[in-house]
C-alpha cells in the first residue's frame, strides 16, 4: 500500500479528484450508493492508468453544502467510497478524503475508517466568506484529532481557497507561512478563483519563494493549454486536478508528460516561439499538442504510446529509445537482456539490497528474504499504541497492528501512552501509576483545625483528597477553628475571625467579655449606675464605684454603693467582696444615680457622690429624696445618712431629689465643680410633676444643705415632664461655662410623648422657667420619647462646637418595626440657633428590630478608630432576639440615615432579659494602660442570683 510520505519524494506528484455525484440524504437526487461507488473506481481505474500519484475522494456533487459542519451520513459514505478505491488500487494510488464544505474532523473519521493517507483543508487558518456562510479555520482541533484518529494521515491545505473571499485583507503569503508553519499543513494547495480556472504564475511564484520550504501543489485549471502560462514558476510543484485531465472516465494525460513540461528548461522548449494568442494545435490527431508530442506528424508517436523495442523509435516521448533503463538504475527493464524486475522504480534491480518492504528489491523472484523481520504489535483497541504481549515478525504489519508496545491496556482507547490521566481509577498514561497529575484533579487544601476551610499555602491537587482536606481555602489561621473565611468578627481579640483581611465590624456575646462585676443579691439591679472612682482608697490604683439601688441587704430596696478596687484581672469578681462601699435604708434606693473621681472639697483626693430618690426627710416628709458627697479616701461599709460627710434635701413630699444627680465641672465660671441635682416629680401647683433641676454651686463642706440654697433652678415647661433625670453637660456656646442640655422624653408639645431636649446656657443664677426661657427642640412623634439619654460627642463636623446625641427609644421605623428606637446625632451649633430636628441632624441611628428601644442610653467620645472623631456608644437594653439587650458602637464619622445592624460593633446580652445596655460608657483602661475600655451594664443579669445585676468591663476596642 502507498504512503503518504511516498507523495512528498515523488518530483513531481499528480492527484485526481474523485468527484462524487449527490450521496443519499444530499439536497438533489442522488443516483444512489452502488451507483456512486461504481463510478468512483471506473475515475480512479482511469487516474491509476494515466500516471497519477492519488486520488481524493470528495462530495462534490452535495452542493450546496452544510457550513463547516457535515451530517453523519456523509462521514460514512466518503468512509466506504475511499475505503473501497483504497483496496482496489491501494498499492498505485494514495487516497485521500475532503469532506465539503471544510468539515476536516469528518474527513478525518472518514480517513480513518479507510485506512485512507491524507485529508484536504478549505480552510485551515483565518476565516473565508463562502456561500456557505463563514469558514473558520480550526488547526489546533485538526492536528489533536488525527492524533487520536488517523495519526498517518497527511494535510493538503488550501491557501486561500477558491470560491471564497476572505475575512479582511490577509496577505498571501503570511496566509501561506502561517497555514504551513504554524498550523502545521504538510502541503499548500493554490488554486485560481473557482473550479477549473487556471492558478495564477504570479500568485503560485510568490508563495513559492515566501515559502520555500513547503511542498506546493497547484488546485485547479491545469491543461495542456494552460501550460505556457506556467513559465518561470521555480520547480517542485504538484497538481491536484479533477476536471481537466479526463472526460467521460478517460484520463487525458496518460503519463506525467505534462509535469514535464512545466519544468523550466522543456516548458521554455515548448513554449519557444509560441506567440500569447497562437494556438496550440494536433497534427497528427493523436491528441497530443505539439506542447507534449515529440512527433506530432506520426499518429503512433505520443505520449500515451507504448515503447516498441527494436524499432529505433522514442515511441512514448519519455526521452529514451527501445530498452533504455526506464528507471534510471544502471540495468535494463525492456526489451532483450531485460534484467530490472521493475523499471519503473529506481530501488529494484538486481544486487540491490533486499529491503524489508513487501518488494523483491534484489529481482531474485523471493520477497523480503534475508532481512532482519521487525515486531508488530497487536493494536486491538485502535489508539495507536500496540500490546507487547500479542505480537508478530513480518515486513508488513497485518491489519491493526503496528510497531509501537507500548499499551498498558489494549482493550481501552482512553489508555495508551499519549492519554492524559484522569480521575477514573485508571492508569490512562501507561506511566505505571493511578490518577497521578489527572487533568480533571481538583485542588484540596490542607484543614489542621477542621472548620471546613484550608490552609490556601498547603494544598493537594489529587483526585480523591485524603482525611484532612478540603477544597475551600483561605483559611487565615488553619490553627483556630474559629477563624475562617465568613466566621463571626468577635470584638476585642485582634483576630482577623473572618479572614477578611481587616479587624472589621464585630460581634461580641457579653459571656466572652474580658471582667465581669456581678451583684451580690437578687433582685439588687447591680449596674444601674456605677463610675470610675480614680484612686479611691490611697493605693496607688484605679478603682471602681458601681450601684445596686434595689439591694435589699439593709432593708427592702434599701440600695447600695460598693468600690471595686484595682488592680483589675480577667474573668469575674462579685460587688462587694471588698467591704468598701455605703448602704441605705428601706425603700430610700440608694446608688440610683452615681458619679465619682471628682475632687469637691479641693484636698486632691477623689470624692464620691450618689443619690437616695425615696430618702424622707429629717422631719418624716416621704421621699423627698436626697443626695450625698462623701470625700475620699474610703473604708469600711457606712451607713447612709449618719455617715454622710455631706447630704442635701430635697424640699417636697415626694419629689425624689435624686432621680437626677450630676456632676458638672463648672456652670458658675468660678472654677469649682457644681451640682446639678433633678426631682423629677417636684413642680409649681400650676404644672404638676413638671419636674426642677437645682444647681449648686462649688466648692462643699461637710454638713446638710437643702436645695432651697440652689444657686440656680431650672422648672419644667409642662405638667408631668419629669425633668432632671436625664441631662449633659458641656460648653456649647465656647464661653468657658458648661452648658446644660436636658431631656425630657415625656414632652408632648409636638406629639404625646414625642419628647424634646432643652438648651440652657451656663453662667445663670436664679430660675429659668422653661416654659419661656430656654431653647427647646421638639421630638419628631408621637411616643417616640426623645430626649430619653442625651451625651455630648465632641465636634464630629469640623465647624468648631460640640455634636449632641439624643436618643428616642419609642421610635417607630416602617422597616424594623414600632419601638425599635433611634438615637440622633445633631448638630450642635444648629441647635444653638434654634434650629428644628430635621435641620440639625446630621446621622439618625435606627434600631434594628421591633421594642429593641434603641437609644434607651447613649455615651460617646473616645476615638477608638484614630480618624480624629469620638465614637458612638448607643444602647438598646430590649434588643435581641430574648430581650437579651445590646449595645453598639459606630464610627464618629456616621452621617445620614444607617441601621443598628450596620454598627462597627455590636455587644449581646448573654442571656433572656437581661436588659444589657441599660448604662454604657467609655473608661479609661482602669490598669493603668493607654486603651480605652468599655463599660456595659445589665442589670437584670442572673449572674449570682436571679436579676442581682451585673457590669461587664472590656477592655478596649482595636481596629
Amino acid at each position: 500500500m502507498r504512503a503518504f510520505a511516498e507523495l512528498l519524494t515523488v518530483h513531481y506528484p499528480v492527484l485526481g479528484v474523485l468527484h462524487l455525484p449527490p450521496l443519499p440524504g444530499s439536497p438533489r437526487p442522488s443516483p444512489g450508493l452502488e451507483a456512486i461507488l461504481s463510478g468512483a473506481l471506473r475515475d480512479a481505474e482511469a487516474l491509476a492508468e494515466g500516471g497519477a500519484d492519488g486520488v481524493i475522494v470528495e462530495n462534490l456533487g452535495d452542493a450546496p453544502f452544510s457550513g463547516e459542519v457535515v451530517e453523519p451520513h456523509v462521514t460514512a459514505c466518503l468512509a466506504v467510497v475511499a475505503r473501497e478505491v483504497r483496496r482496489r488500487f491501494g498499492e498505485r494510488l494514495v487516497v485521500g478524503v475532503n469532506a465539503l464544505r471544510n468539515d476536516a474532523l469528518a474527513a478525518l473519521g472518514a480517513c480513518a475508517a479507510a485506512e485512507a493517507g491524507f485529508i484536504r483543508v478549505n480552510v485551515l487558518v483565518g476565516a473565508m466568506v463562502t456561500d456557505q456562510g463563514l469558514l473558520q479555520g480550526r488547526a489546533r482541533d485538526v492536528l489533536l484529532y488525527r492524533q487520536r484518529v488517523c495519526p498517518q494521515a497527511g494535510v493538503l491545505a488550501d491557501v486561500l481557497v477558491k470560491h471564497a473571499s476572505p475575512l479582511g485583507a490577509p496577505d498571501l503569503v503570511q496566509t501561506a507561512r502561517d497555514t504551513f508553519l504554524r498550523a502545521g499543513a504538510d502541503v499548500l494547495i493554490l488554486s485560481g478563483s473557482g473550479t477549473g480556472q487556471p492558478t495564477d504564475p504570479a500568485r503560485l511564484r510568490a508563495v513559492r519563494e515566501g515559502v520555500p520550504e513547503a511542498p506546493l501543489w497547484i488546485g485547479s485549471g491545469v491543461s495542456l493549454g494552460a501550460a505556457p502560462m506556467l513559465r518561470g514558476v521555480p520547480h517542485n510543484l504538484g497538481i491536484v486536478e479533477g476536471l481537466t485531465l479526463r472526460a467521460g472516465g478517460v484520463c487525458l494525460m496518460c503519463t506525467r508528460s505534462l509535469l514535464l513540461a512545466l519544468s523550466a528548461p522543456i516548458l521554455m522548449a515548448l513554449s519557444a516561439g509560441c506567440g500569447k494568442d497562437e494556438p496550440v494545435v494536433d497534427d497528427d490527431g493523436d491528441g497530443y499538442t505539439i506542447l507534449l508530442d515529440c512527433d506530432d506528424e506520426n499518429f503512433d508517436v505520443n505520449p500515451g504510446a507504448t515503447e516498441l523495442v527494436g524499432d529505433g523509435i522514442d515511441n512514448n516521448c519519455d526521452g529514451f529509445i527501445d530498452a533504455i533503463d526506464g528507471d534510471g538504475d544502471g540495468w535494463l527493464g525492456v526489451g532483450p537482456g531485460e534484467l530490472d524486475c521493475d523499471d519503473t522504480n529506481a530501488d529494484i534491480f538486481p544486487e540491490a539490497p533486499e529491503l524489508c518492504d513487501g518488494l523483491d528489491n534484489d529481482c531474485d523472484g523471493s520477497v523480503d528474504d534475508g532481512v532482519d523481520l521487525p515486531v508488530y504489535y497487536a493494536d486491538a483497541d485502535l489508539d495507536g499504541f500496540g500490546d507487547a504481549a500479542t505480537s508478530v515478525e513480518t515486513c508488513t504489519p497485518p491489519e491493526g497492528y503496528l510497531a509501537d508496545n507500548t499499551d498498558c491496556d489494549d482493550s481501552s482507547p482512553a489508555v495508551r501512552p499519549s492519554a492524559s490521566e484522569l480521575c477514573d481509577g485508571l492508569d490512562n498514561d501507561c506511566n505505571g501509576e493511578i490518577d497521578d497529575g489527572a487533568l480533571d484533579a481538583s485542588v484540596y487544601y490542607l484543614d489542621n483545625d477542621a472548620d471546613s476551610f484550608g490552609d490556601v499555602n498547603q494544598p493537594l491537587e489529587t483526585c480523591a483528597p485524603p482525611a484532612g482536606y478540603t477544597d475551600v481555602a483561605e483559611d487565615c489561621d488553619d490553627a483556630r477553628a474559629d477563624v475562617f473565611p465568613g466566621a463571626l468578627e468577635l470584638c476585642n481579640n485582634d483576630v482577623d475571625d473572618d479572614c477578611d483581611g481587616v479587624l472589621d465590624a464585630c460581634f461580641q456575646d457579653l459571656s466572652t467579655a474580658w471582667l465581669r462585676l456581678d451583684g451580690p443579691t437578687s433582685y439588687g439591679s447591680a449596674g444601674m449606675a456605677w463610675s470610675v472612682a480614680g484612686d479611691a482608697d490611697g493605693d496607688g490604683l484605679e478603682d471602681l464605684w458601681v450601684a445596686a439601688p434595689y439591694e435589699d441587704s439593709a432593708g427592702t430596696d434599701a440600695g447600695a454603693v460598693w468600690l471595686v478596687r484595682g488592680p483589675f484581672a480577667e474573668g469575674s469578681r462579685t460587688i462587694g467582696e471588698d467591704g468598701v462601699g455605703f448602704t441605705g435604708n428601706a425603700d430610700e434606693q440608694l446608688g440610683r444615680m452615681l458619679v465619682g473621681d471628682v475632687d469637691f472639697n479641693g484636698d486632691g483626693l477623689s470624692d464620691v457622690m450618689f443619690s437616695a430618690p425615696r430618702i424622707k426627710s429629717t422631719t418624716g416628709t416621704n421621699a423627698v429624696g436626697a443626695v450625698y458627697v462623701q470625700f475620699g479616701p474610703f473604708v469600711g461599709q457606712t451607713p447612709m445618712p449618719t455617715g454622710a460627710d455631706l447630704v442635701i434635701y430635697g424640699d417636697a413630699a415626694w419629689g425624689r431629689l435624686g432621680l437626677g444627680a450630676f456632676v458638672a465641672n463648672d456652670v458658675s465660671g468660678d472654677g469649682e465643680p457644681d451640682l446639678v441635682l433633678g426631682a423629677t416629680y417636684r413642680g409649681p401647683t400650676d404644672r404638676k410633676e413638671a419636674g426642677v433641676v437645682y444647681v449648686m454651686h462649688g466648692p462643699f463642706t461637710p454638713g446638710s444643705r437643702d436645695v432651697t440654697e440652689a444657686d440656680l433652678m431650672i422648672v419644667g415647661g409642662q405638667a408631668s415632664d419629669h425633668l432632671g433625670d436625664r441631662l449633659t453637660l458641656g460648653d456649647l456656646d465656647a464661653d468657658g461655662v458648661q452648658d446644660i442640655v436636658i431631656g425630657i422624653d415625656e414632652h408632648d408639645a409636638a406629639a404625646s410623648d414625642a419628647g424634646a431636649i432643652y438648651l440652657v446656657y451656663g453662667g445663670q443664677t436664679g430660675t429659668v422657667d422653661l416654659a419661656t426661657d430656654a431653647l427647646r427642640l421638639d421630638g419628631a412623634g408621637s411616643g417616640d420619647n426623645f430626649g430619653r439619654s442625651v451625651a455630648l460627642a465632641g465636634d464630629l463636623d469640623g465647624d468648631g462646637v460640640s455634636e449632641i446625641i439624643v436618643g428616642a427609644p419609642g421610635y417607630d421605623d416602617a422597616t424594623a418595626g414600632a419601638d425599635a428606637g433611634a438615637v440622633y446625632v445633631l448638630s450642635g451649633a444648629s441647635v444653638a440657633a434654634g434650629a428644628d430636628l430635621a435641620t440639625s441632624t446630621l446621622a439618625l441611628i435606627v434600631g434594628s428590630a421591633k421594642s429593641g428601644g434603641l437609644g434607651g442610653s447613649v455615651a460617646a467620645g473616645a476615638d477608638l478608630d484614630g480618624d480624629g472623631l469620638g465614637e458612638l456608644f448607643l444602647g438598646a437594653s430590649n434588643a435581641g432576639a430574648q430581650g437579651e439587650g445590646e449595645a453598639y458602637i459606630l464610627r464618629g464619622s456616621t452621617v445620614g440615615e444607617t441601621s443598628a445592624d450596620d454598627a462597627w460593633a455590636i455587644f449581646l446580652g448573654e442571656e433572656i432579659a437581661d436588659s444589657a445596655g441599660g448604662m454604657i460608657n467609655f473608661l479609661p483602661d482602669l490598669n493603668g494602660g493607654a486603651g480605652t475600655w468599655l463599660g456595659i451594664s445589665a442589670t437584670s443579669a442572673d449572674g449570682v442570683a436571679a436579676d442581682a445585676g451585673a457590669l461587664y468591663l472590656l477592655d478596649g476596642l482595636a481596629e
